[in-house]
């Protein structure tokens, strides 16, 4: 008998260490426009690592904003991630894409962006090129759970912030946008958005008092998810150095 449980319970334990999870990243393309012939391109995306020594299969289960097609589409085909490689997988079109991935394999949110010319004809993309570290959601928020963003400043510059809220519900959701500065004296600045059934937007707030720190803070009445961009207002996007820890 002892055998028999034994053999049932290392049956139930090798697939559950196997099993999926989803996960939720923002993937396409967009770009800001800083001055009549300057243009921010950015690419977020998401980097899968497969450091095991078996192959993997990653699966995209659902992308937001996307209009419902005339002529049902098949489900895009699951995606093979060799033993000891990496995949990069980018979006065409703004929007939270969803995926059922392996609990063994690495998982990378990463956004990369690029300055170019929109002026001058024929000149290839140029100027700055940097990334920046993206967040990877494991779940949905439920409706009315408070979703807290730290450090929402820089260290007291003129900053404005972009709040992207993806209602992951079959409503439409209210949302309000609560930006706090427990330090620094003024009222609240406050916000509030509705946004589409199954739709990411950016909201943005173009002025943000100076505060040496603060944070934000995200209500919606539906599920969903968000994060929150700060940038400055005097200089244009760049990055001179990151840190990482180890897993």
């Amino acid at each position: 008998m002892s055998r028999r449980i034994t053999t049932l319970l290392l049956a139930f334990a090798i697939p559950s260490s196997a099993c999926a999870k989803s996960i939720w990243v923002l993937h396409g393309l967009g770009s800001t426009q800083l001055s009549p012939c300057e243009v921010v391109l950015w690419w977020p995306g998401v980097v899968f690592h497969n450091r095991t020594a078996a192959d993997a299969t990653v699966v995209m289960l659902h992308v937001s904003n996307q209009s419902v097609p005339a002529i049902p589409q098949p489900p895009p085909a699951p995606i093979k991630i060799s033993a000891g490689t990496s995949f990069a997988l980018l979006g065409s079109a703004l929007g939270i894409a969803q995926y059922d991935v392996p609990d063994a394999l690495g998982i990378e949110g990463r956004m990369e962006l690029q300055g170019t010319s929109i002026c001058a004809l024929g000149q290839p993309p140029g100027g700055r090129f940097t990334k920046i570290r993206m967040p990877v959601f494991t779940r949905l928020v439920p409706p009315g759970e408070e979703q807290v963003h730290y450090g929402t400043d820089l260290a007291g510059s003129d900053v404005r912030i972009n709040v992207g809220i993806y209602n992951a519900g079959a409503q439409w959701a209210n949302a309000t946008i609560a930006v706090v500065q427990a330090f620094c004296s003024g009222p609240t600045l406050t916000q509030s958005a509705a946004i589409p059934p199954d739709t990411f937007v950016q909201v943005g707030l173009p002025r943000v008092p100076r505060c040496g720190s603060s944070y934000t803070v995200v209500t919606v009445d539906q599920p969903s998810l968000s994060l929150v961009s700060t940038l400055s207002n005097t200089a244009s996007p760049a990055a001179t150095a990151a840190v990482t820890g180890g897993d």
